[in-house]
């Protein structure tokens, strides 16, 4: 998998992030600083920064969440608590350095959940 499509540098503008989201078609993008995960950008973000009249070619510094929901390992239980509970829709999975190994989308945990009708044996 091509993890370049999740990510995009800190010193990059809105307009970047936007089309990282755009490509990757996850609602958000992980930032990165010096091969380290520092934080997220969303859609919602963006739109955000937009309706209050900001420049699609502005830094995206002070739009970045530093708080970011991540696993050591890909466990798709884990990640579900993720998902459900946070209500993202992309978990970057991050070694010791805080440096992107892997990432989980919502897309790829659906895929692996087997939906049983009401009444029906499992």
């Amino acid at each position: 998998m091509d993890l370049s499509q999740y990510t995009v540098e800190s010193s990059g503008t809105l307009l970047d992030a936007a089309q990282a989201i755009a490509a990757n078609r996850s609602r958000c993008v992980i930032v990165m600083s010096g091969g380290k995960a520092v934080g997220v950008i969303s859609e919602g973000d963006l739109v955000r920064a937009l309706l209050r009249g900001t420049d699609i070619y502005s830094p995206m510094q002070s739009f970045i969440h530093h708080g970011i929901s991540f696993l050591s390992e890909r466990d798709m239980a884990q990640a579900l608590e993720l998902f459900r509970t946070r209500g993202i829709s992309l978990i970057p999975i991050l070694n010791d350095e805080l440096g992107l190994e892997d990432v989980i989308t919502l897309q790829q945990l659906l895929a692996q959940v087997k939906l049983v009708a009401p009444g029906s044996a499992a």
